[in-house]
């Protein structure tokens, strides 16, 4: 019922599709655009912190935000493509976007060039073999070199890490049912978690990176769509959803689509999110969306793909799999005079499981937490954003807007003023 209303009240369709592949969001505006109100406007994580850098950080350390050159890592070639767009340029010496200004990233490197760059910092030499190009096995080689480098400190409030005595698995996971979910503006974040350390008696030498809301079967994308499920089921129907989703495939040779439901006591269902990996299920999900895109349904109505939201990315696998990482190692040197069977190499998805593992895991290093539980976010948006999540403030800052590109091609070719009245698209979500 609370869905049904808020849906009522908002004039976009359902499902909510994810926004932070770029690959995705460039094919919709380009292939399908009658899909774009469907897109969640919020930036990417890319985007989000550039716009940060570009104009909190820039703020804090006196400098213009021409004069800060950010480089972001990133596991994508389109990440390249997405920080160039003009929707990502501020205006001088304001906090708008779409201007004139510098880029908020300066520049994009994949995973897999900054291994190389390692490899040449490092003097490493590295030939060709078993197909295996030169470049591939130089990251190769550069990663190696990086993991033999002594471990330091993460510096900096932007480092997203905890010390002291572990969390216990009752403290991380959605809100407890009925919390408000806006941030208190008026916290005293530094306070509180230094009461919260006092109080456990906590070892200042352990240290650890937060992570995404659970360490079980979420993928490797970031964690959308278990947080944004977890934060519906108790912000929407009041249920606190604990522990590992339960993902169901609904077709057995297809392991890049998954869906998981929450279901009410009489067993009626409340939600169906799904997450979509791969251009064959964006296709297939484009398709069921598509015909009812343009003609807006209000009240218990679905669209036609029957989910309520579903995180898309572009590469099989998700992210971890992304074009600029690095690829599967090459299968070990034969031991000469062996004569035993020729080692076998690690197939990609192999690869993607043990990233996955590392990705959630860490060796131990990573506790999971929700976003909204960062003292570090609610203190940014207390005496930055100075607004609550999806304020005024906050959508200025933290939220974009979708193109149709064949309805801007048509008006720069002389199209028709409706034409060019299409050119930029957004949604409320």
């Amino acid at each position: 019922q609370n869905q049904n209303q808020n849906q009522s009240q908002n004039p976009n369709p359902l499902p909510v599709l994810a926004s932070a592949c770029p690959g995705w969001v460039c094919y919709a505006e380009k292939q399908s655009p009658g899909v774009l109100p469907h897109i969640s406007n919020v930036k990417s994580p890319q985007q989000v912190m550039g716009t940060i850098v570009k104009r909190r950080v820039a703020a804090a350390l006196g400098l213009d935000p021409a004069a800060v050159f950010h480089v972001a890592v990133m596991p994508c070639y389109d990440k390249k493509l997405e920080a160039s767009r003009g929707d990502f340029r501020g205006e001088p010496g304001g906090d708008g976007d779409g201007g004139e200004g510098p880029p908020d990233v300066d520049c994009v490197l994949t995973t897999g060039e900054v291994a190389e760059l390692l490899a040449g910092a490092f003097g490493i030499a590295v030939k060709e073999r078993d197909g295996y190009s030169t470049e591939a096995a130089g990251a190769r080689e550069g990663a190696a070199a990086l993991a033999r480098v002594p471990p330091a400190p993460l510096d900096g409030w932007l480092a997203s890490f905890g010390t002291g005595r572990r969390p216990s698995p009752s403290s991380s996971g959605a809100g407890a049912p009925g919390d408000d979910a806006e941030m208190d503006m008026d916290v005293d974040v530094d306070a509180d978690a230094d009461a919260s350390v006092a109080a456990s008696g906590a070892d200042a030498n352990d240290e650890w990176v937060w992570g995404c809301d659970s360490k079980e079967g979420g993928g490797g994308s970031g964690g959308y769509l278990e947080h944004v499920f977890r934060y519906a089921a108790a912000k929407l129907f009041g249920i606190e959803v604990r522990g590992a989703l339960e993902y169901k495939i609904p077709r057995a040779r297809n392991l890049d689509l998954r869906e998981v439901t929450l279901e009410g006591p009489d067993g009626t269902t409340l939600l169906r999110f799904a997450q979509a990996n791969g251009f064959r299920n964006i296709q297939n999900m484009v398709r069921k969306i598509k015909p009812t895109a343009h003609d807006v349904h209000l009240g218990t109505s679905r669209d036609g793909c029957g989910y309520d939201y579903v995180e898309i990315m572009a590469c099989p696998s998700g992210c971890l799999n992304g074009g600029g990482q690095l690829p599967p190692p090459p299968p070990p040197e034969e031991i000469a005079g062996s004569g035993g069977a020729r080692p076998r190499a690690m197939t990609a998805k192999e690869l993607v499981d043990e990233l996955e593992t590392k990705y959630r895991w860490g060796d131990g290093t990573v506790e999971p937490r929700p976003p909204d539980a960062s003292p570090e976010v609610a203190e940014a948006y207390r005496d930055w954003v100075r607004g609550a999540v999806g304020s005024e403030s906050a959508r200025a800052l933290f939220h974009t807007r979708y193109h149709d590109r064949g309805a801007e091609a048509a008006a720069a070719a002389g199209g028709a003023v409706a034409a060019a009245a299409q050119l930029k698209l957004t949604s409320d979500w």
